[in-house]
């Protein structure tokens, strides 16, 4: 795969599932953001995901990923 060919972790499931969590936040809809959290752990563990991540870039990469996994944490709704 070349690098133009690549997908951003934004746009992949996990970073998808971020978006959901801050639209959530926002919203104030607690079952959206129970449903986004959800799917980010999915995502996490989701083997086919992670074949996916093919470096440690934070665009591209595990640095995404685990900047993702470690900011949406941080706001988890079973943290508030």
């Amino acid at each position: 795969m070349t690098s133009s060919a690549r997908c951003c972790t934004t746009t992949r499931p996990a970073g998808i599932a971020r978006a959901q969590q801050l639209a959530a936040v926002a919203l104030a809809d607690l079952r959206l953001r129970y449903d986004a959290e959800s799917a980010l752990a999915a995502a996490l563990v989701d083997p086919k995901a992670l074949a996916e991540t093919t470096d440690l870039s934070a665009c591209h990469g595990y640095a995404g990923l685990a900047r993702i996994a470690h900011r949406a944490a941080a706001e988890a709704s079973w943290h508030n």
